[in-house]
This record gives C-alpha cells, structure tokens and sequence, in this order.
C-alpha cells in the first residue's frame, strides 16, 4: 500500500497534478548526467521535486527550460542572462537543478537553488559517493537545500539506485504520452 501511494505522488508530481503556477513556485532545470546516468538523473530530479514539495517548496513543470544549461561540465547553471529571461518569462523567483557526474564508479551529486533575479546561489548540496550509493546522496544533498532554503524537514528513507531509475523510467514514458507504461515503470500491474 505504501508503495502504491509513493507511487501516485511521483506521478502527480510527472505533471498529472491540476495546472496552476503559482509566482512562488520554483523552476526546474532540466538534470545533466553523463548519458549513462540520465534516466537515473531524471528520476532523482522527480523524487527532489516530491521532496522540495513535502517541505513546501512547490517545483513546477511549467517553468522548465530545457534549452538553457550549457554545454561544459564545470557549470550547472545557466547565464545570469539566461536565469532572468526565465523569471521574465514564467514569474518563478527561484530555479533548481540536479547535476551529476560520474567517472569509474564514483559520482559526485549537487542539487543547487539559485535566485533567478541576481544570478546568486539561493542554497546548495553536493555529495561524493559510489554510483551504487547514489540514493542516499540525493537525500542527504536534498535534506541540505531544503534546510538552507529555510524549509522544514528529513528524509526518513532515502531512495535506492532501483527506485531512481523506476522514477526515471515512469517520467520518460510519461513525456512519450505512454502513463500505462509510466505506471509499470513504478512496479505496479
């Protein structure tokens, strides 16, 4: 039971949800990850989504810009150019982004907050770890911009590589339009 219900919440939270943006929700740059690391990246980004939500930091799908991170690693964000277009164009105060990389193994997960007006670093989490431990780096790092963001609350039971790659999955079924196979994708029948 409680499988299925963490289940519908990362499907609401895929963009099943009622539209409404609301000016206090935060944009959502899309997660960058080396190509073999992309659909858990993504499902890592959706269960931050969930997380940042939980704590009362709403993430809205209507403010994602996919066009705007740039091609070199070293940077995760965007132009402070590009970061205000974005507040001009959608009225999000704040944008994040989950990056990782990964080399023999070893990732390196930072999710940062950034203020879309100034350009500045709202809040910011980065951890080292195994690929294999990637879950419990998402929720340590995630735990720590939601507490630099002022918000309250912890992650009881960080996700696992499995659980991120399913989140992964069920999100890029869902942008195919395919919910059936977005719902197998999350382990139900």
């Amino acid at each position: 039971m409680k499988t299925r219900l963490a289940s519908v919440a990362v499907l609401l939270s895929l963009g099943l949800a009622a539209p409404g943006v609301l000016a206090a929700d935060l944009a959502v740059l899309p997660p960058r990850a080396p190509a073999d690391l992309e659909i858990v990246a993504r499902g890592a980004a959706e269960w931050v989504r969930v997380r940042f939500s939980e704590a009362g930091l709403p993430s809205s799908d209507e403010f994602s810009l996919a066009a705007a991170l740039p091609p070199d690693r070293p940077r995760a964000l965007p132009s402070r150019e590009a970061l205000r277009d974005l507040r001009g164009q959608r009225g999000a105060e704040r944008a994040w982004v989950l990056d990782v990389d990964a080399d023999r193994g070893n990732a390196v997960l930072q999710v940062v907050l950034v203020d879309l007006d100034s350009g500045s670093i709202a809040a910011a989490g980065r951890a080292a770890t195994s690929v294999a431990s990637l879950g419990g780096a998402v929720a340590t790092v995630t735990d720590a911009v939601i507490s630099q963001a002022g918000a309250a609350g912890r992650t009881l039971s960080p996700p696992g590589l499995a659980e991120l790659d399913r989140y992964g999955r069920a999100a890029v079924a869902l942008d195919g339009g395919r919910l059936a196979d977005a719902w197998r994708a999350l382990g139900n029948k």
